[in-house]
C-alpha cells in the first residue's frame, strides 16, 4: 500500500502575520520569507527519485532509504534517531499539524542528497524549497516545542554547509536563494541565550542544541572573519 503523502496546497505570497512576538522567531520568519522559491523548467536525471513537486515529498520507501544513509553518515547530534523517525512517521500521517515534521524531513533528505550526489543540484533545491514553504507556515503558530526554532536554524545550516559554490553555479541560482549561514549562526546563538541554554543547558538535548549552535557560530566566525558571538571562556562544550 502506498503511504499517504502530504498534499497541502500553499500560496507562497500569503501575507498572514507571525503570531509570535519573540524577536528571534520573527527574525527567522523574515529570513524564510526572504529566501523565496526556486522553480526549474526540468529536473535533472541524477538522484531523480529525491525530487519535490509542488505538493508532495518523495514516497515513504525512498525517504526511509535516504534517512538510513543520513543516520549512518551525516546524523546531526542535536536530533536523536528516535525523534527523527517520529518526525518521519508524522510527515506521512494524515494530520493537519505535521508541517514542521515535513520541513525537517524534507530538508534532511535534501541535505543528504547534496552530500551524496553534489551535482546536479536542482532536484535537491526543489525539495529544500518545498520544505521551506512548510516551515514558513509553521512559524506563524506557537510552537509546542520551545526549541523548535533553534532546531530549525541548525537544520537549515546543515543544508547551507552541504551546498558548494560550484554546485550553486552549475544550476544558475544566486546564493541569496539559499540559507544565509552567517545570519543563521547569529540566530542560533541568540535563540540559545533567549531560552537559557547559555550558560547552563539542563537536559542532554538542550546541551546538544547549544553545542551545535556554538559550533556553528565559531564556524561562521572563521569563515567570514567575524568575532565569535560568545566568549570562549564562558562556554563549556
Amino acid at each position: 500500500m502506498t503511504p499517504q503523502q502530504p498534499t497541502e496546497s500553499f500560496s507562497y505570497n500569503d501575507t498572514t502575520s507571525v503570531e509570535s512576538t519573540d524577536p528571534a522567531e520573527v527574525d527567522l520568519a523574515d529570513l524564510i520569507e526572504s529566501i523565496g522559491k526556486v522553480s526549474f523548467a526540468a529536473l535533472p536525471a541524477g538522484f531523480s527519485q529525491v525530487t519535490a513537486c509542488s505538493s508532495s515529498l518523495p514516497p515513504r520507501d525512498v525517504v526511509d532509504s535516504v534517512l538510513q544513509t543520513y543516520l549512518h553518515r551525516f546524523a546531526m547530534p542535536f536530533l536523536s534517531r528516535t525523534s527523527l523517525l517520529g518526525h518521519c512517521d508524522s510527515t506521512y500521517a494524515e494530520t493537519s499539524d505535521n508541517l514542521y515534521s515535513v520541513f525537517l524531513i524534507g530538508t534532511i533528505i535534501a541535505t543528504t542528497a547534496v552530500a551524496v550526489v553534489p551535482e546536479p543540484l536542482s532536484s535537491s533545491l526543489q525539495l529544500y524549497h518545498f520544505s521551506i514553504q512548510r516551515l514558513s507556515i509553521t512559524l506563524r503558530t506557537k510552537a509546542p516545542d520551545p526549541f523548535r526554532e533553534l532546531e530549525a536554524v541548525l537544520t537549515l545550516a546543515s543544508f547551507a554547509r552541504a551546498v558548494t559554490p560550484d554546485a550553486i553555479s552549475s544550476v544558475g541560482v544566486t546564493t541569496s536563494l539559499l540559507p544565509d549561514l552567517r545570519m543563521l549562526a547569529g540566530l542560533g546563538i541568540r535563540i540559545s541565550v533567549d531560552h537559557g541554554l547559555h550558560p547552563c543547558a539542563q537536559s542532554p538535548r538542550e546541551k546538544a542544541l547549544f553545542d551545535a549552535a556554538y559550533a556553528l557560530d565559531v564556524e561562521a566566525a572563521l569563515l567570514f572573519h567575524l568575532p565569535i558571538g560568545l566568549p570562549e571562556a564562558t562556554v563549556h562544550v
